[in-house]
């Protein structure tokens, strides 16, 4: 985009107060850097002689690019100089807003799923240019935007995946939105996705036009994290299904590993034909920690006996209730029968 957008621009500044140096000791200055229409640059000129309170005109136009400003103050006595604030001005200056949907409705510095469920996000671009054409040279596409997610090991916090998925989004008018769907993850560890939009400079690069150290990353760069965590492994032991007691039962072991956080997981005992009446809480957990899984062990306490307390048939259920599950999800079930009734065979013998 080569079309003069406008031929001046104004900018005021609040510097650092000298009022109370006999000579100022602070020197304000801004630094702009820019591009010529044939796409040459950045060039660099200097607007100095600011002072406490100031206003300085551009004398450059602004073209497709944009125009890149900088505020310093040096301070003299030590010749060290301070960047107090940056400022990018151009035609089109797009910004991405993602926002993450999970089945879990806690909200933080992150969303939270778990792998089996998976989560969506939805990008909605703003500030996009009609003409977003690539052009010979180093220019900015503006009206083209690609997805890409970063799969983090949690446990380990190193990679796993990155650039897992790309996706491209392309708008012809002042907004474009583009939803993903859902996702699931790989599958093992705790991880963390991040969710970035970031704009293509038209020649495949993630990046901005501005090429040298000096210039930060160009701001249409967005990014929000989603944990995905491991679906949770319980094991019970101590009883098989179908099994007999005819005196005390047995200990009985419930191992839980990547409990969700939040969550709270519960042994319950009860008679399948009068469950509302002999239904009895063996023993439970709750994973209180909002940000990582916990692993523990339910040992069924020892008055266990005690609470099966009737001949027939019983039911032990382990059961997981979190936020993605608040009705509750059965983990572990067996069935068994307690026949605590003494038998006693006699034989009635007469003296001859």
């Amino acid at each position: 985009m080569k079309n003069k957008i406008f031929t001046s621009f104004g900018i005021t500044l609040l510097a650092i107060n000298t009022l109370l140096a006999s000579e100022p000791r602070y020197y304000n200055y801004m630094k702009e850097f820019y591009f010529l229409p044939d796409g040459t640059g950045p060039w660099e000129t200097l607007h100095d002689g600011i002072g406490v309170n100031g206003t300085d005109v551009s004398q450059y136009n602004i073209y497709g690019q944009g125009s890149y400003f900088e505020l310093w103050c040096d301070d003299t006595e030590f010749s060290v100089p301070h960047l107090l604030d940056t400022k990018l001005v151009g035609p089109a200056v797009p910004k991405a807003d993602i926002a993450i949907t999970t089945v879990d409705p806690y909200v933080g510095d992150f969303r939270r799923t778990r792998e089996d469920k998976g989560f969506s996000y939805q990008v909605t671009m703003s500030g996009m240019v009609v003409d977003g054409s690539s052009e010979e040279g180093n220019h900015i596409r503006p009206d083209v935007v690609h997805l890409i997610h970063d799969f983090i090991d949690w446990g380990n916090s190193h990679t796993v995946d990155t650039n897992h998925k790309t996706r491209e989004l392309k708008g012809n008018g002042s907004t474009a939105t583009y939803n993903e769907g859902q996702l699931i993850s790989s599958g093992y560890g705790e991880e963390k996705v991040y969710v970035r939009a970031v704009l293509d400079d038209g020649d495949g690069e993630y990046s901005n036009p501005w090429i040298g150290e000096e210039f930060p990353e160009f701001l249409v760069y967005k990014r929000e994290t989603v944990r995905v965590f491991p679906y949770p492994y319980v094991a019970f032991i101590g009883i098989t299904n179908g099994e007999t007691f005819t005196y005390d039962i047995p200990q009985c072991q419930v191992t839980v590993r990547n409990a969700y956080p939040d969550s709270r997981v519960l042994m319950k005992a009860y008679m399948p034909s009068q469950q509302s009446t002999t239904e009895k809480i063996l023993d439970q957990r709750t994973n209180g920690n909002y940000g990582s899984t916990i692993n523990y062990t339910l040992f069924s306490p020892t008055e266990m006996n005690k609470a099966i307390d009737r001949n027939g048939t019983w039911t032990i259920e382990v059961i997981d209730y979190s936020p993605i599950s608040p009705e509750g999800e059965l983990r572990s079930k067996v069935t068994f029968n307690v026949d605590r009734r003494i038998s006693v065979n006699a034989d009635l013998h007469t003296a001859q």
